[in-house]
């Protein structure tokens, strides 16, 4: 097994394929993906979203130029992050989302979030 360093890297390249297109390219060793394009084939998604991963982050990136960036929970709570939520699976419509914690998010993608954890985490 051979590597190559590029540039002023420090950080070892081998030739090998790509997990997501196949193509051989110098990857990092430690890595997986040819580009940042194949790479972002990974990231998670909403199942229920049946586009494509560029889709999703556009949709996400629509709704924080129009709305600019969440600052607080829409069920009260106090956090040090917060995301834009999709209520209703019309990822295009920017107002179809709601500002959430993180947690909140999370619980309401798999569907925990009850009524009466919607005054704060206590009840979740």
């Amino acid at each position: 097994m051979s590597y190559r360093y590029f540039g002023k890297s420090k950080r070892p390249y081998e030739f090998k394929a790509c997990a997501h297109c196949g193509e051989n390219s110098w990857i990092l060793t430690t890595g997986r993906y040819c580009s940042r394009e194949c790479q972002g084939y990974g990231v998670a998604r909403p199942k229920k979203f049946t586009g494509t991963i560029t889709e999703y982050k556009r949709y996400h990136k629509r709704v924080y130029d129009r709305r600019g960036r969440a600052s607080s929970c829409v069920n009260g709570c106090e956090a040090t992050r917060y995301e834009w939520a999709n209520l209703t699976g019309r990822y295009e419509d920017p107002e179809d989302y709601q500002a959430m914690c993180v947690l909140c998010h999370r619980r309401m993608d798999v569907g925990q979030l009850s009524e009466k954890g919607r005054q704060g985490h206590e009840g979740i």
